[in-house]
């Protein structure tokens, strides 16, 4: 008995470590971690061992779809992030955020939104919890204190992605037996469950998976499984509560237990308040009112300052979208508004936002709609009768051509033809050697911060408060930044196009590395630079930010140039090769 308790309390062993480490009890180390990680994920694995043996046993050949989907999944993530094409932020963010919950003594540590959202933050740092309560993140925590790496995030997004397909098939067996071993694979050929991985690694990602399993428990009435399954549904992000309260009317519906159904709905609201509370706690603990984004800069975006017109200017847009979720499905969801409500309630709160991303199919927010447009789609009048293979190629075949067909009609310039697989170049070899020899304050581009992440000193956009040691940097978006810092002393050590390296201290330590001296000024502005002896492609620009008319302009900056006493005039991108030895004014 002793020994059957036991297996349910051994995989906690990793929190109790972690805390004291966190509490500075014990030292924090990866090798104080990693023994209490190995011992928490494996006696959590043996627990569902039979579980998983008894899928395997009997969806063999789904998981097999599943798994080599996924194989594609983390391949294309993990290669655009050795290529430095992680398009935003959020990827560092989340490793940011586990890392320093990890090893540092940080709770959940947010550098990039310090910011963005908080402007000016002195009295000590921002949690990512301030902006995305999310205690769901704790789970992934023993996994990415064993792997402390993108590709762990990559892996475990990609895995709960497509064996989603699992609980699909299990939940459609009890809503419609007939469609069950049809609607499955219509999922993993759903475009847009893979569009969202271009932007990386996001909490939204688990909601199909915690969908479709806790309400297949919920319809069987296996309530062991279901409450703690429901739970840590709420804790993935703040938009969950609200999708499952808006699955209360068909809940109800579809089961015996009523009091169940408006007892979980209650819960839902209860853990939506108490999210809300959370989100203005100071986990830095300090004693000051915490400026919550929900309640400040995205009013904006959640249209409690919304301009109708702007909102009537985007129904073509929003419309498209609808057209792009629904044709690849045949527009059948829509025959099933009472399974479809929480994916309307969020596509009404979305379209009077001004927020474009909640209503663009490249985004992360796609997977808070596609659960219940599969829900919908598996007890729609979709004939079963013919073969499900065939079915099922019929299906991909109008998803592939229909995403095709309206990419090319509206011209979406970043439609799936113009995402091309990134690679690794010498571009790329010389960025790794940049980033290697950073150290302390930093300064990063969204798609550098990812790589620099493992670090709390690491930043996107330096607050008011902090002065980098190096600031790495893309000048197509900003170019006044990179202004600011030279006008202030730093010094460019590296130009790797569209990045500039600056440092603020005068030696060059990174001069053998091979690039243009690429010099941003100001007009009429005198300016001083320090190079390593050495031969330069040397070019000066004036900056820009946003929209330029008349961008000929942009090509009429001129500069004069100081080199071993001899002046020599140059404008834009013209290619004057000279070999320097001292100071050039």
């Amino acid at each position: 008995m002793k020994i059957e308790k036991a297996k349910y309390v051994i995989p906690s062993t990793f929190y109790v470590v972690w805390a004291l480490a966190f509490l500075r009890v014990i030292p924090d180390s990866y090798f104080a971690l990693a023994p209490a990680s190995i011992v928490t994920v494996s006696s959590a694995a043996f627990l569902l061992v039979r579980k998983i043996i008894r899928v395997v046993k009997y969806e063999w050949k789904l998981l097999a779809v599943s798994l080599t989907i996924s194989s594609f999944m983390i391949l294309w993530m993990y290669l655009k992030y050795l290529s430095y094409e992680t398009y935003a932020f959020d990827l560092g963010i989340f490793e940011q955020s586990l890392y320093t919950t990890a090893f540092s003594h940080r709770w959940f540590l947010d550098n990039p939104d310090m910011v963005t959202f908080y402007g000016s933050h002195p009295q000590g740092y921002v949690s990512l919890w301030n902006i995305l309560f999310s205690p769901f993140m704790l789970l992934l925590l023993p996994l990415y204190a064993l792997f402390p790496s993108p590709l762990t995030l990559f892996t475990v997004e990609a895995l709960v992605v497509t064996t989603a397909s699992v609980p699909l098939k299990k939940l459609v067996e009890v809503l419609n037996p007939r469609a069950s071993r049809v609607v499955p694979y219509v999922y993993l050929g759903y475009p847009f469950l893979y569009l969202s991985s271009f932007y990386d690694f996001h909490l939204e990602s688990f909601i199909p998976f915690f969908t479709f399993i806790t309400l297949y428990f919920y319809l069987t009435m296996r309530w062991r499984y279901m409450w703690p399954l429901l739970v840590t549904y709420f804790t993935i992000i703040k938009v969950t509560p609200v999708l499952f309260l808006f699955s209360i009317p068909f809940l109800y519906r579809e089961t015996r237990e009523k009091i169940v159904a408006l007892i979980s709905g209650a819960g839902a609201l209860l853990y939506l308040g108490f999210s809300t509370l959370m989100e203005k706690v100071p986990y830095d603990g300090k004693l000051y009112l915490v400026k919550n984004a929900l309640t400040t800069t995205s009013f904006h975006y959640f249209g409690l300052r919304y301009n109708l017109f702007h909102v009537l200017y985007n129904i073509p847009l929003e419309s498209m979208y609808l057209l792009f979720l629904l044709a690849p499905l045949l527009l059948l969801p829509l025959s099933k508004p009472l399974q479809m409500l929480p994916a309307w309630v969020w596509l009404a709160y979305s379209w009077f936002s001004l927020y474009v991303p909640y209503y663009n199919d490249l985004y992360q927010y796609n997977f808070i709609v596609i659960p219940f447009l599969f829900i919908a789609f598996s007890v729609s009048n979709i004939n079963i009768n013919i073969n499900s293979f065939k079915l099922s190629l019929v299906i991909s075949f109008l998803v592939i051509s229909s995403i095709a067909a309206l990419t090319s009609v509206y011209g979406y310039d970043r439609g799936i033809a113009s995402l091309e697989i990134p690679h690794i170049d010498q571009k790329i070899a010389s960025i790794n050697e940049v980033v290697s020899h950073m150290s302390g304050v930093i300064v990063a581009s969204n798609s550098i911060f990812p790589h620099l992440a493992n670090s709390m000193y690491t930043f996107c956009e330096a607050p008011p408060n902090v002065t980098p040691n190096y600031v790495f940097d893309c000048i197509y978006f900003h170019s006044n930044q990179i202004n600011h810092y030279i006008k202030n002393g730093y010094h460019v050590i590296a130009e790797i196009p569209p990045y500039v390296a600056l440092s603020r201290t005068e030696q060059s330590v990174l001069a053998f590395l091979p690039f243009n001296a690429s010099f941003f000024v100001y007009p009429n502005n005198n300016q001083s630079f320090t190079v390593e002896p050495g031969v330069y492609n040397i070019s000066f620009s004036r900056p820009f930010t946003g929209y330029v008319e008349g961008t000929e302009l942009i090509n009429a900056t001129q500069a004069l140039i100081e080199v071993n006493s001899s002046c020599l005039n140059i404008s834009s991108y013209s290619f004057t090769y000279v070999t320097i030895n001292e100071e050039f004014i």
